[in-house]
């Protein structure tokens, strides 16, 4: 990966929880346990992951209005 990385003038990596990028996990769950090697991109995402970022977005407008408070 570093040499990859070296070719970039700036980059960063950053720690998320699962439960902060519930999406990412579900997808990555779901390509690598379940066999789902077609790109979401190609398909159109399923269902259940437009819900997922839909819960998502409504969490993340709740958390920023609290700590706007």
């Amino acid at each position: 990966m570093n040499r990859v990385l070296i070719k970039f003038d700036d980059w960063r990596m950053v720690f998320e929880s699962r439960c902060a990028n519930r999406a990412a996990f579900l997808i990555a769950h779901s390509v690598t346990l379940q066999n789902r090697w077609q790109s979401y991109i190609a398909q159109g995402a399923p269902s259940w992951l437009v819900e997922q970022f839909e819960n998502e977005r409504k969490a993340s407008v709740c958390l920023l209005s609290t700590l706007i408070r």
